[in-house]
């Protein structure tokens, strides 16, 4: 489109992209959902709670596209060790000094496919070191509780443990910590 001699363009005004905090999804299905969420949310917390450098999220959105609000994910709970402890609206990944190490979902049926699918390749693609997830009503999970460390781009299951009273655990390798069931 020609323009007239002696006329300027009128500057153009940069474009706000606005990042949601809130995607409009339940928590959580359930209690048998939610009970695990809250309580892997809390003892996190209170690990970590005296270092500045943990953070510790639930439910948040993750944004891993600058400019693309779509390209998000929910995981239930996060933790990112190197990055400042402080409240967030929203954890944008080209705003951090890293992504998380260590997410844990709490799957149920409604949610199988993408925890298994969508949100396990995700997460492998932002470098997530261990993805965790945990089956509270027992429906799919064989083990119920079951923990995945990223092995040059891979997914593979953590060892499992078997303790003298039967009961199972599980390390965390990037969180030095274990879990029974």
């Amino acid at each position: 489109m020609a323009r007239a001699a002696g006329t300027a363009l009128a500057p153009v005004a940069p474009v706000e992209i606005e990042y949601p905090s809130s995607d409009g999804e339940r928590v959580a299905e359930s209690s048998f959902q939610l009970i695990p969420l809250v309580y892997a949310f809390l003892t996190l917390q209170a690990r970590y709670a005296d270092r500045k450098d943990v953070f510790v999220a639930a439910a948040l959105l993750l944004y891993y596209e600058e400019g693309n609000p779509a390209a998000r994910v929910a995981p239930d709970v996060f933790v990112v060790l190197g990055a400042p402890n402080h409240p967030r609206h929203s954890y944008q990944l080209w705003k951090e000094p890293k992504g998380p190490d260590f997410v844990l979902e709490i799957t149920s049926a409604s949610t199988r496919d993408r925890d298994q699918g969508t949100k396990r390749a995700i997460y492998g693609e932002l470098g997530v070191r261990e993805y965790w997830q945990y089956d509270p009503a027992r429906d799919y999970l064989d083990p119920p509780l079951q923990g995945l460390d990223l092995v040059r781009g891979r997914y593979q299951r953590l060892p499992m443990e078997e303790m003298a009273d039967g009961t199972l655990r599980l390390v965390s390798r990037v969180l030095g910590w274990g879990s029974g069931y």
